[in-house]
This record gives structure tokens, C-alpha cells and sequence, in this order.
């Protein structure tokens, strides 16, 4: 729901924004695979050693997933910021459109960062069994977020960018959220009761 009302709005920009936006998505697409990736190697790992009692594992697995995210994410971010209107001319012969969406690319892209612990803490939780909290810090963040900035504060500013920059401002508010969330859920649940 909070992506269709993202995109209802972005699509009162006009056809070559959202064709645009399209081409974001075609090209930004290989991060979100990367972190999809990511999230099931730490719910494998982290599942595993959490059945086997090996709480030191658990921590290893969370903290290899998250800096060989970062490092995966920060190539795929120069990689796009670099050489994205070439990759987006594949596709797109429009160079308004080449040039707009090369923009919106290089305004999101230095924030993938944060979708790394965006994706991979909760994953990590979950493997543990402690699904109900992330599903609620989950709807917070990237949905409810979302949501209440499309319909509060988007429509006082006729400019794309405001209407886009929900998407940075929920990775960061959910990375944020997850990164307390797990330290505290490790340190006080999670590993005291593998330890006991």
C-alpha cells in the first residue's frame, strides 16, 4: 500500500518521470538482490547455530552478512553512480528521461548503506524465532513512514525529490531501529537464554 501511494504520486509528475522512475527500479534492482541474498545467507547461518547453541556463531554470521553487504553495496553504488546513463541508454533512447532518472539514481544511491542493516538484523532476528517485533518495526518504518510522509508532507512541496527521499529517510529510520533492536535483543534474550 505505502508503494502504490509512492508511486500514485510519482505519477502525477508526468510520463517522463515515471518512466524514469522505471528505469530506477530496472537498474536498482541488482542491490535488492544482493540484500535479498544476504538476508537468506544470515537466516540460514544465524538459524543453524542458534539451534546448535552457538551463540559466538550467530554473532559472526550477523556481523560477516552486514560488512560483506556494505562492501557488495558500496561497489554496486559507485558501479551505478558512475556509469548509470550508460546502462540506462540500454533501454531508454530519451535523454530527458536518461537524464532524470540518472538524477533520481544518484540521490538514492548513496543510501543503500543503510538497507544493509535495514535487511539484515531483522533477517537475523527472525531466524531465532522473534518474528512478531520485526513484523511490527517492519510496518512502522518502510510502511506506516511511507504512508504518513505521502499523505502529511509531500503534498506541501510540488517536487519529486520530496516525494522520493521517503525512501532513504525509511531505510535509515528502519536501520536504526533494527540496530537497537538487535543489540538489545542479543544481549538480554537471544544470547543469555543459548548461554543458560
Amino acid at each position: 500500500l505505502a508503494n502504490v501511494l509512492i508511486q500514485a504520486r510519482i505519477n502525477s509528475f508526468g510520463t517522463n518521470v515515471i518512466a524514469a522512475w522505471a528505469a530506477c527500479g530496472k537498474l536498482d534492482f541488482i542491490v535488492w538482490l544482493i540484500l535479498e541474498a544476504l538476508c537468506l545467507s544470515v537466516s540460514t547461518f544465524a538459524a543453524q547455530n542458534y539451534g546448535a547453541r552457538q551463540p559466538d556463531r550467530v554473532r559472526r554470521s550477523v556481523t560477516l552478512c552486514v560488512n560483506s553487504g556494505l562492501l557488495a553495496v558500496a561497489g554496486m553504488t559507485v558501479f551505478l553512480f558512475a556509469f548509470f546513463p550508460s546502462l540506462v541508454r540500454i533501454f531508454i533512447a530519451d535523454e530527458e528521461v536518461v537524464r532524470m532518472s540518472t538524477d533520481m539514481m544518484r540521490f538514492i544511491s548513496p543510501f543503500y548503506f543503510f538497507a544493509v542493516w535495514a535487511e539484515v538484523y531483522p533477517s537475523a532476528i527472525r531466524a531465532t524465532g522473534e518474528t512478531i517485533r520485526p513484523m511490527i518495526l517492519t510496518m512502522l518504518s518502510p510502511c506506516l513512514l511511507r504512508i504518513v510522509w505521502i499523505f502529511c508532507v509531500s503534498p506541501f512541496f510540488e517536487s519529486l525529490y520530496m516525494v522520493i527521499v521517503v525512501f532513504p529517510l525509511s531505510w535509515v529510520a528502519t536501520a536504526a531501529m533494527f540496530a537497537v533492536y538487535y543489540r538489545r535483543y542479543s544481549r538480554n534474550r537471544l544470547f543469555i537464554s543459548l548461554d543458560a
